[in-house]
């Protein structure tokens, strides 16, 4: 099965510009975006054990769940533990990227004001997807 990323934000704005940014390093890397928590735990539910994406980029501010919850269901179920984690909000509240790295969360990032620092998110995202892709 070939690597895949999930990427949760509910601006589409931002996680088409994520993606599309991620593209560029990595051509042809499968990405499935979605708009909430529930959304995205429901496409993770559906998915066998051994088809599990190797990265998953959400953000904190979501409908329905936020990102800390959605992370908590994940992090309930070992079959989930495979996925490297990463949150990326507009939030700098440091009370949100604890309850984030409690769990499950690889890294906390808040979301750049500028190309540039997002290039360096992305840079990061790509050598987390290489390590768990064997790339």
């Amino acid at each position: 099965m070939k690597p895949y990323v999930v990427v949760v934000d509910d601006d589409p704005d931002d996680a088409e510009m994520l993606a599309e940014m991620f593209r560029q390093r990595h051509l042809e890397v499968p990405i499935h975006s979605f708009f909430d928590s529930q959304e995205a735990f429901g496409f993770l539910e559906s998915r066998d054990a051994k088809d599990m994406p190797v990265l998953l980029v959400t953000d904190y501010q979501l409908p329905t769940l936020n990102g800390a919850q959605f992370l908590e269901l994940l992090h309930r179920d070992a079959r989930y533990d495979v996925i490297s984690k990463v949150v990326l909000s507009t939030s700098g509240n440091p009370a949100h990227a604890d309850e984030c790295m409690k769990n499950g969360a690889k890294k906390y990032l808040v979301k750049p004001t500028d190309v540039v620092q997002l290039e360096a998110i992305v840079g990061y995202l790509s050598v987390l997807f290489l390590e768990k892709a064997g790339g």
